[in-house]
C-alpha cells in the first residue's frame, strides 16, 4: 500500500480536495468540448490540426501534473512520496488488496508486460494481427504521417505519466485522507467510476473500458505502493495504438494527409486513447 499520512493539516486537506474536485468536475465537461472541437478541426484541416491538438494536449496534461506536484511539495506534512512518486522497493514483498507480491513476481510481471508488447509488434509486422474492434472510436485520433506518430507517442507518454499522478496519486491521497477506513475494494471501485466518467465523451462503452483500466491501475498502485509500475503499464497501453496494422507504416509525410470524417467518434487528449 502507498505510504500515506493518517492526519494531514487542514490547509493541506483543503487545497488537495479543491484540486481533486476541480479535476473530477472539469474533465468530463472539458473533455467533451475538446472532443467536438477536435473532430471539427481535423475534418477541416487534417493532420496539421491533429498535430496542433497533440501539442495542446501534452501541454495541458503537464500543466495539471506540475500544479499538483507543486502543491504537495509546498504543503505541510505531505510530499512526492505520498503522491506515489517514489522509488519502487524491490527488496521486500508487497502486500495490498489481500495480495502478496514477491519481488520476483513483480519483476516477472514487468518483464512479461514488455515481452507481450514486443510479441504484438512482431505479430503486426508479420501481418498476423488485426485492427481492434473498437478502432472506429479512436480512428480520428490516430496519426497519418511519420511526424504524427512521434506526436502520438508524446501524447501517450504524457497521458501515462500525468494521469497516474492525477487519477491515482492525487485521488488516492485525497480519498484516504478523508476516509482512512474505506475498504481498498471500495476505493478501487470509486476511482474506477471517476476515471470512467472522465471519458464521458466516449459513451457507455468507452466509460466502461476506461473504468476497468482505471481499476487495474489503481490496484497496481495500491499493491506496489508506487506509481512507477502503473505509469509503465499506462504508457504501454496508450502506445499500443502505434501497433494497429493500419497505423504501423503511415504512407506519407505530407502534413495534409488523411483528414478525419466529421462523423467519426474520437478520444480526447490526456486520456487513454486506445484502451481507455
Amino acid at each position: 500500500m502507498p505510504r500515506l499520512p493518517s492526519d494531514l493539516p487542514p490547509v493541506t486537506i483543503v487545497v488537495l480536495v479543491v484540486l481533486a474536485v476541480a479535476l473530477v468536475l472539469s474533465e468530463p465537461v472539458v473533455g467533451r468540448a475538446q472532443y467536438r472541437h477536435f473532430l471539427a478541426e481535423v475534418a477541416d484541416r487534417g493532420e496539421p490540426a491533429r498535430l496542433r491538438h497533440y501539442a495542446r494536449w501534452i501541454a495541458q496534461g503537464w500543466a495539471w501534473a506540475v500544479l499538483v506536484t507543486g502543491a504537495v511539495v509546498v504543503l505541510p506534512e505531505v510530499g512526492l512520496a505520498e503522491l506515489g512518486l517514489r522509488r519502487q522497493d524491490l527488496n521486500r514483498p508487497l502486500t495490498g488488496l489481500g495480495i502478496t507480491l514477491s519481488p520476483s513476481m513483480l519483476s516477472g510481471f514487468a518483464i512479461g508486460l514488455v515481452l507481450g508488447v514486443v510479441l504484438l509488434a512482431v505479430a503486426v509486422r508479420r501481418g498476423r494481427s488485426q485492427d481492434p474492434p473498437n478502432l472506429e472510436a479512436v480512428r480520428p485520433m490516430l496519426p497519418t504521417t511519420r511526424r504524427g506518430r512521434w506526436g502520438w507517442a508524446g501524447v501517450s507518454v504524457t497521458a501515462g505519466i500525468t494521469e497516474e499522478i492525477l487519477y491515482r496519486g492525487l485521488l488516492v491521497l485525497v480519498v484516504t485522507a478523508l476516509a482512512p477506513d474505506l475498504p481498498p475494494g471500495l476505493l478501487v471501485l470509486g476511482l474506477a467510476v471517476l476515471f470512467g466518467l472522465a471519458h464521458w465523451y466516449q459513451g457507455r462503452a468507452g466509460m466502461l473500458s476506461t473504468g476497468l483500466a482505471g481499476a487495474l491501475l489503481t490496484g497496481l498502485y495500491l499493491v506496489t505502493g508506487s506509481l512507477l509500475l502503473p505509469i509503465l503499464v499506462h504508457c504501454l497501453i496508450d502506445l499500443r495504438a502505434l501497433l494497429i496494422p493500419s497505423v504501423v507504416a503511415p504512407p506519407t509525410d505530407d502534413p495534409e494527409a488523411v483528414p478525419a470524417s466529421p462523423g467519426s467518434r474520437s478520444v480526447v487528449p490526456g486520456h487513454d486513447p486506445v484502451s481507455t
